[in-house]
């Protein structure tokens, strides 16, 4: 069952540690994958946010800095959860109806703009029909090699 819906910045799905400090994000990306959750992001996040699989922020729009960076870095990004309240003195976040602390995992859907409690199992499908075609294609252009 989701906790929150948001719009999504960019599209995949990442799953990790929340954090909610960007020192912190730092040095945890170090042991495991994690997931900066921010009120908003700014330039200061930047190095956090490339240390980070993904991105849940309150504030925001689809054409906001952090999703247009988040995508960019090819970073799985939510942003305007107005179900998101953080508490960064007590290091917990209220998504939805749950609190979490910071450590906690969750999963950012940034296809469906949802958000999980805990890891979410996922299955990568191949393009099966896409990629018989772009075989057919190559197939008909011998020297395509060539010009590569």
């Amino acid at each position: 069952m989701p906790l929150a819906h948001a719009a999504s910045g960019n599209i995949g799905v990442a799953t990790g540690a929340i954090v909610l400090d960007p020192a912190r994000a730092l040095e945890r990306s170090r042991q495991e994958p994690i997931l900066l959750l921010r009120r908003d992001a700014d330039t200061a996040d930047i190095a956090a946010l490339q240390a980070s699989a993904g991105l849940l922020t309150c504030n925001g729009t689809r054409t906001a800095h952090a999703a247009v960076v988040a995508r960019q870095m090819g970073k799985v990004c939510l942003v305007g959860c107005t179900d998101l309240v953080i508490d960064e003195v007590a290091d917990t976040v209220k998504i939805g109806e749950a609190t979490l602390r910071e450590g906690d995992r969750i999963t950012l859907d940034g296809d469906t703009g949802t958000v999980f409690a805990g890891e979410r199992q996922t299955l990568t499908e191949p393009l099966a029909d896409l990629q018989q075609r772009l075989l057919r294609l190559r197939s008909r252009d011998p020297d395509r090699s060539a010009r590569a």
